[in-house]
């Protein structure tokens, strides 16, 4: 039944997950919890959550795992085998999904959903009554209440990631799959491409499509956009083709797995440097002499981004948004960002008919 609910999730059925999360908790609430049932139930509701955008939620329930005493609930007590899985996912949350949505109109990741109080990233639906177990985490697996800190502070990402990486420095890696596990959970702390393709490897050579899919997304995101503003490593035509070959390989694993989430954010990527994955060649056109790019960012200078927000939206280095940018006053006559701005409104540029 767990690895239906993940499929589900994969394919964004949302609804069929949520379905399918009950029933299969109410069957394990009559049972006693271990390893293998309570951690990968919590990282199943934590993907849940996440996909139904409870950002906040999801957050709080990664942090009371890591705070609890239940050695079967914390993945620092747990086996390997079961708190692998769990950090990676959890990390992924904390360190792309849920900032992504919070900070980056655009990035990678479901939209999140208005929770119940109206704001995004709400609450989320309570869960049904209290569980047995030993830990609030047991008792709330089926929708974990707002916990505290110690200090009686909600839970920030910072700290998150600064526990799920406290408990992986001391976790055991055992066998070609935890290793896998390990080396994506690795890539994910440094950002680097090195480490993504080493992950992606890993996947491969175990038939892993949809993890290999996940890896190749990443790794074509780290070609792109270096960790620490760096410029991509090669000329601009060998990093594009290599992205480019690693989007259009994810793109199929994902296409014949039926994952839609993940599809989208392949194409998505794809329509952000320009890449087309479908044979279909982009358009070239221009506006005032300008070419698609510099169109592009002048957009989004319209919107008031910095050269350092354009350069996180567009996946490029912020020198090239530099260039960009005198390119686009150049050819627009314009003395400065504000003006060029001016010229786009009063030419409704960017007016949606």
């Amino acid at each position: 039944m767990g690895f239906s609910l993940d499929i589900l999730l994969a394919r964004g059925d949302v609804e069929g997950a949520e379905a399918l999360f009950h029933e299969s908790h109410s069957i394990l609430a009559k049972g006693t919890y271990r390893d293998q049932t309570l951690l990968p139930n919590l990282r199943r509701e934590l993907k849940l959550r996440l996909a139904q955008g409870y950002d906040a939620q999801a957050l709080e329930l990664i942090a009371a795992v890591l705070r609890a005493e239940d050695a079967h609930a914390n993945p620092r007590h747990a086996s390997p085998r079961y708190g692998w899985p769990f950090l990676v996912s959890a990390l992924h949350a904390a360190t792309v999904i849920i900032p992504g949505r919070a900070g980056a109109p655009g990035s990678p990741g479901t939209p999140a959903r208005p929770g119940p109080s109206g704001t995004q990233g709400g609450p989320g639906p309570s869960g049904a009554a209290g569980l047995p177990g030993s830990s609030g985490v047991a008792r709330g697996v089926m929708g974990l209440p707002g916990a505290a800190l110690p200090d009686g502070e909600e839970a920030t990402a910072e700290q998150v990631v600064r526990g799920l990486r406290e408990v992986a420095e001391k976790l055991e890696t055992r066998g070609e799959l935890q290793r896998a596990q390990s080396l994506t959970f690795a890539a994910m702390v440094s950002r680097d491409l090195a480490a993504w393709d080493t992950a992606t490897q890993a996947w491969e050579a175990l038939s892993q499509p949809y993890a290999r899919a996940q890896t190749l997304l990443a790794a074509a995101e780290a070609a792109i956009a270096p960790p620490g503003g760096r410029e991509p490593v090669g000329q601009a035509g060998g990093v594009r083709e290599s992205v480019a070959e690693r989007l259009s390989t994810a793109r199929a694993l994902a296409e014949r797995l039926g994952a839609v989430p993940l599809l989208a954010e392949i194409d998505s990527l794809a329509r952000r440097v320009r890449i087309s994955l479908t044979g279909e060649s982009p358009a070239e056109e221009t506006r005032l002499g300008l070419t698609a790019r510099e169109f592009e960012v002048l957009k989004l200078v319209t919107r008031g981004l910095s050269n350092r927000e354009i350069a996180g939206e567009l996946f490029i280095s912020v020198k090239t948004v530099s260039v960009h940018v005198s390119n686009i006053l150049a050819k627009l006559g314009a003395a400065s960002r504000g003006e060029a701005a001016a010229t786009a409104h009063r030419l409704h540029l960017f007016t949606t008919p």
